[in-house]
Order: C-alpha cells, then structure tokens, then sequence
C-alpha cells in the first residue's frame, strides 16, 4: 500500500488502520501462501480485544506480560520516560546525531510493544 507511509505516524484506531486497508486487493489466494504484515498484526489486535472484551492495551500485560514477570515489556507510550530506552542516531555532515522519536500508531500490535533487558556487563580476561 504506497500510501501507507503518508499515514504511519498518525494517531490513529485500530478501527480506522483497518479502514484504511479492508477495500484493498488480496496480495494472493488465502491460504496457498503465508506473508507477516503489519495489517494482519492489526487485524490481531482486533480480534484479540473482540474475544476477550478488553482494550489490547490491557490485555497484553494483565494476560501475558505480568504473569510471566515481564516487568520490562509493554505498550509503547512515546511521552513515558523509559530508563534504557534506547535511542536512534544518524549521521549529519558534523557527525552523529540524535534521531526524532518516531511514534508509528499505524502498526498497533506490531510496532507499538517495546521491551528493555537489564543493563549488563561482560567481564571478559584475556590471557
């Protein structure tokens, strides 16, 4: 969908991603072949919310992230101040900078769950 890029950062629902893209032609006969998308994470979320009557938002941590103890796994919140969140950087013509965060809404269920490791060391000896 070429158009989706013009869109990504939008702050939209999951009802309108799915607006955007339920008219579209198949990319192939369902079932003969298997392609990962962000539409299909999207559709995911929906179903997810429809069966268990909760927002995904809720779900995720009260289904899966906190019995498992995944205290460092969530919902991405682009304002929430987030030790170890790491950070993007590229190159200018005086050197490296830091990149804008990029909030992507458009991928719910795909680009919007972020987790963080402990901050570890490696002592390494050589002899």
């Amino acid at each position: 969908m070429p158009d989706t890029y013009k869109t990504w950062t939008n702050d939209l629902t999951v009802d309108e991603v799915i607006a955007h893209f339920q008219d579209k032609p198949l990319r192939f006969e369902p079932g003969s072949k298997y392609e990962c998308s962000n539409s299909g994470y999207v559709l995911f979320v929906r179903v997810v919310e429809k069966a268990s009557g909760q927002p995904f938002e809720e779900f995720l941590p009260k289904t899966i992230f906190d019995p498992l103890g995944m205290k460092d796994t969530g919902i991405d919140n682009p304002l929430a101040i987030l030790p170890h969140r790491a950070t993007g950087h590229y190159q200018e013509e005086n050197g490296v900078i830091q990149a804008p965060y990029l909030y992507v809404p458009f991928t719910t269920g795909a680009g919007n769950i972020r987790t963080f490791g402990q901050p570890f060391s490696i002592s390494v000896r050589i002899s």
